[in-house]
């Protein structure tokens, strides 16, 4: 079963990077009901390793989080993959820092539709062409 629903073809692939199991299992079931297929990891060295192993058309990080963080993430993911979305978790601070213009953001605490609702901004603002993103043809 791939996005929650039994036989339904996933509409994007969707890197998520968060430390917290809790959170990080609340986004992936989620984006999964949206049909979104989701690969969900615990922090940005993890992230760099999937990100080796399989093509996505958006990575979704928290900043906060042990090894490299989120920031450090997106930075290294922008340089070797520009087309791809980000989207930052921010905890109720704020960012560290301003966080690059292409990048897009959301704060905890968040809701379903919230988090949702970034992620289709986010990939919204690609268009419709996979392509532009992954740099391959859609399946």
């Amino acid at each position: 079963m791939v996005g929650g629903r039994k036989g339904r073809r996933p509409t994007s692939r969707i890197l998520v990077v968060e430390d917290d199991g809790a959170v990080r299992e609340f986004i992936r079931r989620a984006l999964e009901l949206q049909g979104h297929a989701v690969t969900a990891v615990e922090d940005g060295g993890r992230a760099l390793e999937a990100l080796d192993l399989a093509e996505y058309d958006l990575l979704l990080s928290d900043v906060v989080m042990p090894r490299l963080n989120g920031i450090a993430l997106a930075e290294q993911v922008s340089h070797e993959r520009p087309a791809l979305p980000i989207v930052l978790i921010a905890g109720k601070n704020g960012m560290p820092h301003a966080p690059a213009p292409a990048w897009r953001m959301i704060t905890k605490p968040f809701d379903r539709l919230g988090i949702c609702a970034a992620v289709a901004e986010a990939l919204q603002g690609y268009g419709a062409d996979p392509a532009a993103i992954t740099g391959r043809e859609p399946r």
